[in-house]
């Protein structure tokens, strides 16, 4: 009787388990995002300060996206045991465009930002929309990125179906 012995590859992990300061600041973000959570739903106000729906959305934004960075690598090669610099840069920029749209809702809502926003607004979406595009699909894979690209462009063509 022989035995056979079977060799086991070991298991990638899809995501990165944090250490050092990567941790310290997943976690100041995600406990600052369950207290923003609690202010608005429980309508408390600080101060006579409360949140616009749009700033209360684009400030989870602000908090939240960065984690997809700190958690999911480029690509499945990636390193697993530390944060890379343009992951780092990825989650600095969702930051501070999504905070920029944060600090500016009011003026989004008073003064008609959907219909003409002013350049920097503008550029500034282009490249949230593009950092959640790129958080799609490391969360959801390519499948999920195609689904947004198309319905994206979708309102460009659906006339002509």
């Amino acid at each position: 009787m022989s035995e056979e012995v079977t060799v086991e590859k070991p298991v990638r992990e899809r995501h990165r388990k944090l250490s050092g300061v990567t941790r310290i600041v997943a976690l100041c973000l995600s406990v600052t995002s369950i207290g923003a959570a609690i202010y608005y739903i429980f309508g408390i106000t600080i101060a006579g300060l409360v949140f616009v729906d749009t700033g209360y959305y684009f400030f989870l934004n602000a908090l939240l996206l960065p984690l997809v960075y700190f958690y999911f690598p480029m690509t499945q090669k990636a390193a697993r045991d530390r944060v890379p610099w343009y992951d780092w840069g990825a989650a600095i920029l969702s930051f501070g465009t999504a905070f920029f749209f944060f600090i500016y809702a009011f003026d989004i809502l008073l003064k008609g930002w959907e219909v003409a926003p002013p350049e920097t607004a503008w550029a500034f979406a282009v490249v949230l929309f593009f950092l959640s595009l790129e958080a799609a699909r490391r969360t959801g894979g390519w499948g999920l990125f195609f689904v947004v690209i198309f319905f994206t462009f979708l309102p460009l063509y659906q006339y002509q179906l």
